[in-house]
């Protein structure tokens, strides 16, 4: 009885989400509309999965890929681990970790509480960054970064606000040496 409970309650809030406007959207209905500019990701550059236990996680996911992690380091801007394992189509899967070495990550360490390990983000490719965020928030776009920061990698990141996009977080990187303002630095650089 309270599984079954628990599962109206959960498909009522999937329901309630489903029926989500966003503000943000140009009007569908107006067809003399111009054509706003949508996000130009020239790919998906990782899906990443928050996890509690970073060196645990890679040893099970190296056992189950037959693969090295292919990158780790310590992303101070962030105050989180990342470990990345890259495969051949460009994209790649991150595990990131709140760092408590770096002060820890409040907003990963609520969301380990609440989900445990769990999908945490996809990210899109895209270049000139900080353009983009202005047209973003221009449009009402709901931002969490509204300039870009360091990121894993040597890239600049910025974060849509899940309302973006119905509860997904969404990243947005650009790749050092792309845009205007891609040069960051990172921490200790390992493995």
């Amino acid at each position: 009885m309270r599984q079954n409970f628990a599962r109206s309650a959960r498909r009522s809030r999937l329901d309630e989400r489903s029926r989500v406007t966003y503000p943000w959207r140009m009007a569908q209905s107006d067809p003399s509309a111009k054509a706003v500019p949508g996000i130009p990701a020239t790919r998906l550059d990782h899906t990443a999965i928050c996890v509690e236990d970073m060196d645990a996680s890679i040893a099970l996911l190296e056992e189950l890929f037959g693969q090295k992690v292919a990158h780790r380091e310590q992303v101070a801007s962030q105050k989180v681990s990342a470990a990345f394992f890259d495969f051949p189509n460009g994209a790649s899967l991150e595990l990131v970790s709140p760092s408590r070495s770096l002060g820890g990550n409040p907003g990963l360490e609520k969301f380990l509480e609440k989900r445990g390990d769990a999908l945490h983000h996809l990210a899109l490719r895209v270049t000139n960054l900080d353009e983009l965020l202005r047209r973003l928030e221009a449009r009402g776009v709901p931002l969490i970064d509204r300039v870009s920061r360091p990121g894993a990698r040597g890239h600049r990141v910025a974060f849509l606000h899940p309302r973006a996009m119905g509860g997904t977080l969404l990243e947005l990187v650009e790749a050092g040496g792309e845009g205007s303002a891609a040069t960051a630095s990172h921490g200790d650089q390992s493995r």
